[in-house]
């Protein structure tokens, strides 16, 4: 245990015969003096009470200073013990105790110091939703404090704030999940200690999301629109057939596709969420539509983004802009078509899941043709094993139920 006294050094007297007061530091037998800047004679110092006596001729100005000293090094002392428990190194506990207080970074001032380095590192997706969640958090409750003072009421008061407002649990979720990500951090930067990390007790909740679909004879009526090139609907419309015809492929892979990427009759991306190569055989069908956006000559193939946007600051912003306008041409088109569900880009990827699912595909052939897996994760290890035509002919089946082939 640390233990400070207030202690008259007469080790060393000074001309007028005084001697220092010093605050001795002792742990386990070794000691370490800190200087309080005051004198006394062994006249006016109390060896009973370990002050100096009311005879001091500077009493009144020297004990409230001293008290205050004490009572400050007394605090440190047990900061010092909460977050380095097993530190018993006294020159670091009295370096600790001397050294000037740092004004703490606040949670605030950290998160968004995190957001600001991950636009650095053109990280702008994650960026996007760091300075998403901080959004989110602040407007319940004020990050302007220490990464000491959120602790597990902390949290579970955030949490239930966000169920009243009536805020999805997967949406809470992801706030929740930055937040921690923004503390774990804070833990590796040492800005706080890894004794009050408060996440260690506090479970996040997750909900099962139900995909979205639309039924074999909605798609039909979906694919045989008939909208005019000047339609504001109209590339919208290609844009949700070709997504559907490439087994679901995601709005941003698809943004992202270049000519390089067609291969002669098959499609070669990489995903951009997880990094995998992606084969697919284009279907006769989305040839006419691919010529139609390739025909604008962008250096992307639908040509709603150029290659460089996706380097810039504000790349997430404007892929989230672009989804939303497709969102909304789409959910009109549903209106027309008067789909029970809303139609949205992920339909597309859904439907065709369940389509094929219907048709008898196993669920684990139709995993390895969206990229994930369903069920056995040792299965899922050896599903590249497939045979690509396996995956290109589920997908002509599929789309011959579409366009009425079978």
């Amino acid at each position: 245990m640390i233990t400070l006294k207030l202690t008259l050094d007469t080790r060393r007297a000074k001309k007028d015969g005084s001697f220092p007061l010093v605050f001795r530091l002792s742990l386990n037998g070794q000691t370490r003096d800190i200087p309080t800047g005051f004198n006394s004679t062994d006249k006016c110092w109390s060896t009973i009470t370990n002050n100096i006596k009311p005879s001091h001729p500077l009493f009144e100005i020297i004990n409230k200073e001293l008290q205050e000293k004490k009572i400050k090094y007394l605090y440190k002392i047990i900061e010092f013990e909460k977050q380095f428990p097993y530190d018993k190194n006294i020159q670091k506990i009295r370096d600790y105790l001397i050294s000037k207080s740092e004004k703490k970074q606040t949670v605030n001032e950290f998160w968004k110091n995190e957001i600001k380095n991950l636009y650095d590192s053109n990280k702008n997706g994650n960026a996007l939703i760091y300075s998403e969640s901080l959004k989110a958090v602040i407007k319940k409750c004020d990050l302007n404090i220490p990464f000491e003072k959120i602790d597990y009421s902390f949290l579970k008061s955030l949490e239930i704030d966000f169920i009243k407002q009536g805020t999805g649990i997967n949406s809470i979720n992801l706030y929740l999940r930055t937040f921690r990500a923004v503390y774990n951090k804070a833990i590796n930067h040492k800005v706080v200690s890894m004794n009050h990390y408060p996440f260690r007790n506090f479970k996040l909740k997750k909900e099962k999301t139900i995909p979205r679909t639309i039924t074999l004879n909605e798609m039909k009526l979906f694919f045989s629109l008939q909208l005019k090139p000047d339609s504001i609907y109209y590339e919208s419309w290609l844009t949700g057939k070709l997504m559907f015809m490439l087994i679901g492929i995601n709005f941003k892979d698809l943004q992202l596709l270049t000519t390089e990427s067609i291969k002669g009759d098959r499609l070669i991306y990489k995903r951009a969420k997880t990094g995998r190569m992606y084969s697919i055989k284009i279907p006769t069908e989305a040839h006419s539509i691919l010529e139609h956006f390739l025909h604008k000559n962008h250096n992307t193939i639908l040509g709603n983004i150029n290659l460089e946007d996706k380097f810039q600051k504000g790349f997430p912003e404007l892929l989230k802009q672009k989804n939303k306008v497709f969102n909304a041409h789409l959910k009109q088109l549903g209106k027309q078509i008067k789909t029970k569900e809303k139609i949205t880009g992920y339909v597309f990827r859904y439907t065709w899941s369940n389509i094929a699912k219907q048709m008898g595909y196993s669920k684990d052939l139709i995993a390895e043709a969206l990229g994930h897996e369903y069920g056995n994760k040792v299965t899922g290890i050896y599903l590249e094993a497939y045979d690509k035509e396996l995956i290109d002919e589920m997908n002509i089946k599929v789309m011959d139920k579409i366009i009425n082939k079978g």
